[in-house]
Order: C-alpha cells, then sequence, then structure tokens
C-alpha cells in the first residue's frame, strides 16, 4: 500500500466516482481541504481510502486478501483515528465485515440525493414569527447567548476550520425566534472539480415537525446558487424518513446508496 502524494491525487477520481455525491471527498481530492490518500497503485488503483476529518472513504476491489490484511494493519496504525465514521459502496459491505471484523460496528445504509441549479425553485421564507439570520466566524459570537447556540457552534466550526480563510462558503443559515437558534443549515463540503456544494441540516428538539428545516434550507440553497455553484447534495441514513421527505420538497433526487459503518481501534473500548 502507497501513500500518494498530493500531485497524483488527480488521477483518483474516477475510482472514487463510486462515492461521487460525497463533496468532502471530492473537496479532498481537489486540495480544497486536507486529506490523506492511500491506494495499491499511482497510476492504475484498484484500491483506495482517503482519510478527511469528516469521514474515512475506501472504495474500489477489496477481494484481494493480502490487501485486506494491509488495510487492517493500517487501520491499527497511528494512522487511524481511534473511533471514525467509513463510508463505503453497498458492494463492499461484506468485504468491510470481513476486514475490519469486530473493529467495526452499527452498519447503516444511506440515501444520497443531488439537486440541480436549473431544477431549484425558490420562495421566500413565509414563518413570520422567526427570522433568516446569516451566521459567519465574524458574527459568531452575536449569537452565544441564543439557545441552542453551542450545538450550532461546534458544528459550523467543525467544518469552518478545514476550510481556507475567507472561503466563501463559511457561513451557517439559521431561523432563528426570541434569541433561540430553531433550526440551521450547514455547508459542509465544497468541490471544484464538479462545482458543487453538500448541506447539513439540524431542527432541536421541540421546534420539529414545523416546516423549519425546508425554510433554512431553501435559503441556504438559493444562497450557494447565487454564489456560482451548479450542484447541491444531500446524504441521511434511509430510515431518516423526515430528512427524506424535506429533501424531495427542496426538490432534491434519489441519486445512490452507500453505507456507513463505525470503525474503533481499540476493542475494549466503547
Amino acid at each position: 500500500m502507497i501513500k500518494i502524494d498530493k500531485q497524483d491525487y488527480q488521477n483518483f477520481y474516477d475510482i472514487f466516482n463510486e462515492l461521487h455525491s460525497y463533496t468532502f471527498l471530492l473537496s479532498a481530492l481537489d486540495g480544497i481541504v486536507i486529506g490523506e490518500l492511500y491506494a495499491d497503485d499511482i497510476d492504475n488503483p484498484t484500491f483506495a481510502i482517503m482519510l478527511t476529518a469528516d469521514c474515512y472513504y475506501i472504495v474500489g476491489d477489496l477481494s484481494n486478501e493480502q490487501l485486506g490484511q494491509k488495510i487492517l494493519k493500517l487501520s491499527q496504525s497511528d494512522t487511524f483515528n481511534d473511533f471514525e465514521g467509513i463510508i463505503f459502496a453497498n458492494k463492499n459491505v461484506s468485504k468491510i465485515r470481513e476486514i475490519f471484523s469486530k473493529h467495526t460496528h452499527q452498519f447503516i445504509k444511506r440515501n444520497a440525493y443531488q439537486l440541480l441549479k436549473s431544477e431549484f425553485k425558490y420562495t421566500e421564507n413565509t414563518i413570520s414569527s422567526a427570522k433568516i439570520v446569516k451566521i459567519t466566524p465574524d458574527n459568531i459570537s452575536i449569537f452565544k447567548e441564543f439557545k441552542n447556540f453551542n450545538a450550532v457552534y461546534d458544528d459550523s466550526r467543525q467544518y469552518w476550520d478545514e476550510y481556507p480563510k475567507g472561503s466563501k462558503i463559511n457561513f451557517c443559515t439559521a431561523l432563528v425566534k426570541d434569541e433561540t437558534i430553531l433550526s440551521r443549515c450547514i455547508i459542509n463540503g465544497e468541490s471544484s472539480s464538479e462545482n458543487s456544494c453538500e448541506l447539513d441540516i439540524e431542527t432541536f428538539k421541540g421546534f420539529r415537525k414545523n416546516g423549519y428545516a425546508e425554510t433554512v434550507c431553501r435559503e441556504t440553497i438559493n444562497e450557494v446558487i447565487n454564489l456560482g455553484y451548479d450542484k447541491l447534495n444531500w446524504h441521511c441514513h434511509a430510515d431518516n424518513i423526515a430528512s427524506i421527505k424535506t429533501a424531495l420538497k427542496l426538490g432534491f433526487k434519489f441519486d445512490d446508496e452507500n453505507h456507513l459503518a463505525w470503525f474503533r481501534k481499540y476493542l475494549d473500548k466503547k
């Protein structure tokens, strides 16, 4: 297994196409965010794994037993975090189970949805009792006394700290009422190679099933399109009916299925 230099990342777009809707992965290939790439070959890879601050992404043919042993060995080194999410295509579910054995648990099927710029229809916020605000690294302290601020701060900084300072996607759209953040939408991925972004949405407990997620996402999508992006991606667990309904209401269309599993390096730790 070879650690790939950034100058050779361009050789890996084809093999990572099986996870093409994961924008943070593409962002690492594009060189926007930090990622460590390992593969069996620089020019003609049959397997590759990208390690990012978001998740680890494994693609390709995992049938070679010796390769599986090398992957497991890599996972037990300092290269891997002690606990991390791993994303992979459905075709590799059994091989991931075989390679990592008890080091992986909670296998979750995930759906991918995509929305093209040409298919988006914008409507203004009609929730008169709440307002849309744009939270940025420069003004986030204004909201520190708001309810749910800590969750918004932690989630936003997780991505803002990965992207270049001053990046145009470093903002969070939030729906606010009476100094309470009801719902928020963060851009958690940007790809220059496909000119796309990915959304991360959260409506806080006590405020769900009111259409807040749809409202805050629609504002974010409109902002992203005005910034010049052509496509948006959306991922959620296959059993997250609320998220799926919101995506479809916004105009997203089903694109693909994949899997998430949780990796733990030390079996004696939960």
